[in-house]
């Protein structure tokens, strides 16, 4: 299983790839493990933008633009999922503002 997980990879793709697991592992040591995990979060995220850019314009360049609609609306339930719900407080100060700017009340 692990020899088909390198098979077809370089010396020196195994060597850089080896030197960069030793540097998330100095990484973690000397910070702390919370640091590499958000930077392998980051580089993940990343991959997956590159993929999305990729299925977007593709070889030919051609542009989709109903791809990208439903990963904006990925990203934007990411978002909502991910941040807490308001609180009374910022509700109704979130009513009142809204009143002023659509309404021009002054406050």
């Amino acid at each position: 299983m692990i020899g088909s997980l390198f098979r077809g990879m370089t010396r020196r793709d195994l060597l850089l790839f080896a030197f960069v697991a030793v540097l998330y592992i100095g990484t973690a040591y000397v910070q702390s493990w919370n640091t590499v995990l958000g930077m392998v979060n980051l580089a993940l995220i990343s991959a997956i933008m590159a993929l999305g850019v990729n299925m977007q314009w593709g070889y030919a360049g051609l542009l989709n633009v109903g791809v990208m609609g439903f990963v904006a609306l990925g990203g934007l339930a990411a978002v909502l999922v991910s941040v807490p719900p308001p609180t009374r407080l910022s509700r109704l100060a979130a009513c009142r503002l809204s009143s002023h700017c659509c309404w021009g009340l002054r406050p």
